[in-house]
């Protein structure tokens, strides 16, 4: 007992960096989310949206001062690459002919989005929040006369947030400066203390807190650092595993490795470890749900692959005792004959429902014929947990039908009598 405890003292002293370092990597993330991130705060978010109307206002005064820029455009003297220039801009810009006693002539303008209104139009230059038919704009206006005296108007409109009236994919309800954040904030119609100043000091308008419950997204690089994390503790479990099957056996190392795994993937359930999974689209249930426990696609995912490490584990360690497995009795024989038969076919059982809700109970497409209907990631995520569902069942029926083979020899009729 003593020298098994001193050996398990050595195997934690080889192989504790891993969970040094795993820990390390999950504070690394929380700094990141909670101090470095732009969504991690009400004012880390005040900040980011200030910053993002700054960074397009001195822009939007940088193009107005550009005075050669300008002349070539009211002209209609400037090339492919300028103008692929303004369309990339994060602003929009619109220059207008002024003539007295006539409306506004419309000379240039970047996009297609959306133009001004006529309240813009005709309110005085300057710095304004309006609210236009898609979304909340930063407008800033300025006067500009040529040389010969004639007079231009420029609206730089700055994006804040989208107001579409329909969501779907690609027209999303959010802000510009900061991805995800639209269902935690919103522009209010009062002022609040999440206010946002423009270059000059004065506040153009203000955030609202939105008081509902939310999914937790987190940074990019927070959620790669915990899934690094992750790793390292499985890899961890993989090596201790290791060596109680040297230790005390296969069978204590085969129960080392499932209590770790099924702790773990159960705790995962239950609390974001270690991270939160409904974040991501592949854990939606509209694209794939059968029942509480395999509830989205990447929830199939994880418990495919958790299983085909499971059955390679056994796969490989099993080998070195199943030659050796034998029952001295013709009634043990039988009895073990029978509850591996059962228990193989459980598993076909299981595994076939697994496939066959993967293609009944979602969206994905698995038409091989027609290449371009699962030329996305959904598909590719499924036939991975198909790839994974089969070699994990193959392998396990295998190990099992070895030690079935061994006891009826050579009646091996009895093995497919049992089965059916």
């Amino acid at each position: 007992m003593w020298k098994f405890i001193q050996n398990t003292n050595s195997f934690f002293g080889k192989n504790g960096y891993l969970l040094v370092a795993s820990a390390w990597l999950f504070t690394l993330s929380f700094i990141i989310e909670n101090y470095w991130s732009g969504n991690s705060t009400p004012k880390s978010v005040q900040h980011e949206v200030q910053r993002d109307i700054y960074k397009n206002q001195k822009k939007i005064e940088a193009f107005v001062k550009d005075t050669a820029l300008l002349n070539d455009i009211i002209d209609g003297d400037y090339d492919e690459k300028d103008l692929d220039a303004l369309v990339d801009k994060k602003f929009f810009v619109f220059i207008y002919r002024i003539t007295p006693f006539e409306n506004p002539d419309p000379v240039f303008w970047n996009t297609q989005i959306i133009e001004p209104d006529s309240t813009i139009l005709s309110d005085p230059d300057g710095m304004t929040f309006k609210g236009l038919k898609n979304g909340w704009y930063v407008v800033n206006k300025k006067s500009y006369e040529k040389t010969d005296v004639s007079l231009y108007s420029i609206v730089g409109l700055i994006p804040v947030k989208w107001n579409y009236y329909v969501e779907n994919k690609y027209l999303r309800n959010s802000f510009t400066a900061i991805d995800k954040i639209e269902d935690s904030y919103t522009i209010a119609s009062r002022p609040t203390r999440l206010g946002i100043k423009d270059a000059s000091g004065k506040t153009i308008f203000y955030l609202e807190r939105l008081n509902k419950i939310t999914v937790a997204h987190n940074n990019i690089f927070s959620l790669w650092l915990r899934i690094l994390a992750a790793i390292l503790v499985l890899s961890f479990v993989h090596k201790l595993a290791k060596f109680y099957v040297r230790k005390e056996g296969f069978w204590a190392g085969l129960a080392v490795l499932l209590f770790c795994v099924v702790s773990l993937r159960t705790l995962s359930y239950f609390l974001p470890i270690p991270l939160n999974f409904q974040q991501l689209e592949l854990f939606d249930p509209k694209i794939y749900g059968s029942n509480s426990v395999l509830k989205s696609l990447g929830d199939l995912l994880i418990n495919s692959l958790l299983f085909i490490w499971i059955v390679l584990f056994i796969r490989f360690h099993f080998r070195d005792i199943s030659s050796g497995l034998s029952f001295d009795t013709k009634l043990r024989k039988s009895t073990a004959v029978v509850i591996l038969s059962i228990i193989m076919i459980g598993i076909t059982i299981i595994c076939g429902n697994i496939v066959r809700s993967l293609v009944s109970d979602s969206q994905i497409s698995f038409d091989v014929i027609n290449f371009f209907s699962i030329n996305n990631i959904y598909s590719v995520v499924g036939f991975l947990v198909l790839c994974c569902v089969a070699t994990g069942y193959f392998f396990l029926i295998q190990i099992l039908l070895q030690p079935v083979k061994n006891e009826i020899k050579p009646k091996s009729y009895v093995l497919y009598l049992s089965i059916s």
